[in-house]
This record gives structure tokens, C-alpha cells and sequence, in this order.
């Protein structure tokens, strides 16, 4: 696309279709790296929306949830409502900001657990997986130093309780 100051820019815009559902999904600017989903992120499908948790861009003990129940009788049509709200939203892209709602939540992981001791960068823990367990959301993070944590999330994401076991 081509910015307000005449410069050409690439956006990535990765998009989920389900045809049985017709549910859509999309977001825009991610670092996808030539994967089909960013580094640290776990797409899930429900009868009613696409959720995605992710890490982020740097994992520090942080997630996004980006979640969608549009319905679209094609992915055709669903891409082209996404790519009219980039072009709608130029500015707000050449910002870079979300165009869609999402949530970020802390899941309250210690230090201890969240960051790689005796390195000077910040390397965080890696999203394992997201299972649904009846209402709850349980999410399992591998900690830099070994270890795991398990968060579990209610319906509207908030953190229910953690459980974090050390490397020995």
C-alpha cells in the first residue's frame, strides 16, 4: 500500500477461514516469518468464533487474545471487508495500531519463571498450547529456564488461578 508520505509499504494480513461455520478471522501487521502463524501464538475455533492467544512480540508473562465471530459466505468476501478496512484505515495502520479489538492480559508468572536468568536480552516463556476445559481457557507456557505454568482463563479471559512448576 502506499503511505500518506508516498512510500510503497507491505502489510501481512493472515486470514482464517471456516467453511462449515462461515466464521472469519484476520489481522493485520503480525510478524509471521514465513509461518503460518506468528512465533508464540495458538489459533483456536470455536462454534462461534476464531480466538487467538498470542505472546506477542517479545514474550515478557503477556497475551493478546484476538478473537472473531464475523460470518461471510466466502473467504473472498471476508477478504475484501478486511482489505477495505486498511485502506478505511490508513492512518491508523501506518500507526501501527490493531484495527481489531483484542484483550491483553498479565498472566501473573514471576520473574523467576518469566525471564532467562544470566542473559542480558529478554527471552520469555513459549506458548505450548490452549485447551478449552468445560467454561475454562488453560493455557500452558514452557518457561525460559525450564518448567511450565498452566493459567486458566475464564470466558471473558480473566486469570482464574496459575500453576507454575520449576525446572529441578
Amino acid at each position: 500500500m502506499e503511505t500518506a508520505n508516498h512510500q510503497t509499504v507491505t502489510e501481512n494480513v493472515l486470514m482464517f477461514y471456516d467453511p462449515r461455520s462461515k466464521l472469519f478471522w484476520w489481522a493485520h501487521s503480525l510478524p509471521l516469518q514465513h509461518q503460518p502463524l506468528p512465533k508464540n501464538a495458538v489459533m483456536f475455533l470455536t462454534n462461534s468464533k476464531f480466538i487467538m492467544f498470542w505472546n506477542g512480540w517479545v514474550s515478557t508473562g503477556k497475551m493478546v487474545i484476538l478473537e472473531s465471530s464475523d460470518r461471510f459466505s466466502s473467504i473472498d468476501e471476508g477478504q475484501e471487508k478486511a482489505l477495505r478496512t486498511i485502506e478505511d484505515r490508513r492512518a491508523d495502520v501506518e500507526g501501527g495500531k490493531f484495527l481489531q479489538e483484542y484483550k491483553r492480559i498479565d498472566l501473573t508468572l514471576s520473574s523467576d519463571f518469566r525471564f532467562k536468568k544470566n542473559v542480558a536480552n529478554l527471552v520469555g516463556p513459549t506458548l505450548e498450547a490452549v485447551s478449552r476445559v468445560g467454561s475454562e481457557w488453560h493455557i500452558v507456557e514452557n518457561g525460559p529456564n525450564g518448567g511450565s505454568a498452566v493459567i486458566v482463563l475464564d470466558d471473558k479471559y480473566d486469570v482464574l488461578r496459575v500453576k507454575v512448576e520449576f525446572a529441578k
